[in-house]
This record gives C-alpha cells, sequence and structure tokens, in this order.
C-alpha cells in the first residue's frame, strides 16, 4: 500500500499501538486509532501530538467502548478513506476471575467482530493482527531442549482446555491461538466476500520502552512487560525472577514488523514469529548491571544478584527462529541490551 494511506489501529492507547502509530505517522501515513474513553483518547492525541501540528487530519480517535459488541468497529472502518488494519486490542491479564469471560471470549469475540466490520468496507486491501508467541508454543512440552520454534508451529490448546485451565498464562495462551485461529478461518471461510489479505505477527516477551515516558502517577498501572523492569530497578524484585518464556522482543521492533507487513507485497497471507533471541531474567539484570546509563545507587540497593553469567537459556531451553521476518520483511532486531536498557531508563526516575 502506498504512503498517505490511512490505517486503522485498534487499542491504541496500549503498548505497543503507541508504538505502531508513531511508526505509521513517521512514515507518512495518516491514522485513525480506536479506544474504549474519551480520557484515553485525549491521552492519545497528546502523546502524538507533534505529528498533528501542521496538519490536524494526520491522526483521529474513534471511541469503541467494547470491542466484542457485533458491529462494534463499523464505525471506525469507515472513516477517513481507510484503507488498512491494524488490530492491537486484545486483552493481557495473567490474573483473572473467569478465563472464559475475561480472556477467551474478549479476544475471539474482539478479532471475529473487527474483521465483520472489515469486510464491510471494499477499500481495506490489509488487515494486520497482533496475534503472539502463546499462539505458537505448546506449554505442554515444557522447555523442549533442541526444538526450535517458528510460524509453522501452533499452539494446540482447545477452548475448553482454557476455559478450565486453573493458570492464568495458560489460559492466555490459548486465548491468543484461538483469536488468530479465528482469523484465518474468518479469511478462509470468506475469501470470496472479502477484499482484504491477512497477516499476523507473533511477538514473545517484549521489552523496551513505551512510547511515552511514565509519570510516577502512573507507576502503578504499568503494563506487564514495563513492570517486570519497574520492579527490578525499583528493588521491588529481591531475587532474579524464574524465567518462563524464553524468547523476547523489543517493542519498537514489534511496531517495525506490523508496518511492514501492510508494505511487502509478500506478506500477504503470513505469518510472522517476530522474536530478537531468547533471554532469561539473570541475563536482563547482569545487563542493567553492567550499563553505564543505570545509575550506580539502582546496580548497588536496588537490583537483585542472582549468579551473575548462569541461568542463561542453554541447551536446555527451546530455541527460536527468526529468519522469516528477516528475509521476507527485512527486518533488523535491536539488542537485548537496548532494549532492557532504553525502559530501564525511563524508570528509574519514578523509583
Amino acid at each position: 500500500m502506498g504512503k498517505q494511506s490511512t490505517v486503522l489501529v485498534t487499542g491504541a492507547n496500549g503498548y505497543i499501538a503507541a508504538h505502531v502509530i508513531a511508526d505509521l505517522l513517521s512514515s507518512g501515513y495518516r491514522v485513525v486509532g480506536t479506544v474504549r474513553s474519551q480520557s484515553s483518547a485525549e491521552k492519545v492525541l497528546s502523546a502524538h501530538a507533534v505529528h498533528n501540528e501542521q496538519d490536524q487530519q494526520n491522526l483521529s480517535i474513534q471511541i469503541v467502548p467494547d470491542i466484542t459488541t457485533p458491529g462494534a468497529f463499523d464505525k471506525a472502518v469507515q472513516a477517513d478513506d481507510i484503507t488498512a488494519v491494524i488490530h492491537v486490542a486484545s486483552p493481557f491479564h495473567l490474573v483473572v476471575e473467569d478465563n472464559e469471560r475475561d480472556l477467551l471470549i474478549p479476544a475471539i469475540q474482539g478479532t471475529k467482530t473487527l474483521l465483520e466490520s472489515a469486510a464491510t468496507n471494499s477499500n481495506i486491501k490489509n488487515v494486520v493482527i497482533t496475534s503472539s508467541f502463546a499462539s505458537i508454543v505448546n506449554i505442554g512440552e515444557g522447555l523442549r531442549p533442541g526444538y526450535t520454534y517458528d510460524e509453522t508451529d501452533w499452539n494446540p490448546a482447545t477452548f475448553e482446555d482454557g476455559k478450565n485451565s486453573e493458570s492464568g498464562s495458560f489460559a492466555y495462551c490459548t486465548s491468543k491461538a484461538l483469536a488468530e485461529r479465528a482469523a484465518w478461518d474468518f479469511v478462509r471461510d470468506r475469501k470470496d466476500q472479502i477484499s482484504f489479505t491477512l497477516s499476523t505477527i507473533c511477538p514473545p516477551k517484549i521489552f523496551g520502552p513505551a512510547f511515552s515516558s511514565p509519570t510516577r502517577s502512573e507507576s502503578s498501572s504499568l503494563g506487564i512487560s514495563m513492570k517486570d523492569i519497574y520492579d527490578l530497578v525499583g528493588g521491588v524484585e529481591k531475587t532474579v525472577p524464574q524465567t518462563q518464556f524464553w524468547a523476547w522482543v523489543d517493542v519498537r521492533d514489534v511496531a517495525r514488523a506490523h508496518v511492514k507487513a501492510l508494505e511487502v507485497a509478500g506478506a500477504a497471507q503470513q505469518r510472522f514469529f517476530i522474536t530478537g533471541g531468547r533471554y532469561s531474567y539473570q541475563e536482563i539484570v547482569d545487563v542493567l548491571r553492567q550499563s553505564d546509563r543505570i545509575p550506580q545507587n539502582v546496580k548497588t540497593e536496588k537490583l537483585p544478584l542472582g549468579t551473575p553469567g548462569q541461568g542463561y537459556a542453554g541447551e536446555f531451553v527451546y530455541n527460536v527462529n527468526n529468519e522469516k521476518s528477516k528475509t521476507l520483511l527485512g527486518l533488523e532486531y535491536r539488542s537485548l541490551e537496548a532494549s532492557v536498557v532504553d525502559a530501564a531508563v525511563q524508570l528509574v526516575t519514578l523509583v
């Protein structure tokens, strides 16, 4: 698709979506974002104000209070000559009261609702959906030493598995897998009735800075990824946390992948595992301790020590393959150091 096109981005106030919007605007696209409330709309417009100084039409916001409501996106997809959609909005909670109500239905139904609305606008040619490594990884297989995950892998969990699980992590992974499957099923079943192609982006654990530096008043409501780093540099974690998912990526690289999926012709009808490689929390702690950008008092008084140089991803942990994203999308990945240090620099001012 050409520059100056208008792209709809759902969940515009989210961690990933903020970087997606910034990348799109910087690349010359116009953007319509969706959020759930007017207060969120004002925050998004303020965060990206620099792109609206000369032309107030670069970024506009539509309010969609409930993404699972039938027709929720009907108005949004018709706004400002939209020709592409990036669907980022999805619940990300690991502690919930009801797996079905709080995770499975919102993720699956939100995706279906978005696609149903997109199908009503024949001008939409590309849909990119933020999926997850959660839709790739088979949790039941554990660490799978010697195995390499790539885009051909699918999490085999069923709706009933996710509904009945006592693990929030398992239920979340199930919700992402089923939501992505629902998207591919929709495109397959409606191929003669829709005008758009589908691409899905599957990132693992995401690190990196927020698009707008968090304020002290926002420290108690940080997203999971930022909170992990905040708890380390703030002294909340007294010991090095256990690593559960051993693959990671920088949020800015995730954003770039979404935009490239719109621009690269070969990305249509493709699934992409977007990952910078493997990591462990011990490696993150070691990186932060070695960085000249982290204050000395944080290193000596806040960061847990653990066992430096040990506990990294090795032969006992599955490997990951990002060749498809590098070859087809042309992605170049940031280092773990650049990612976690950039995030930590934002957060040390809050502790």
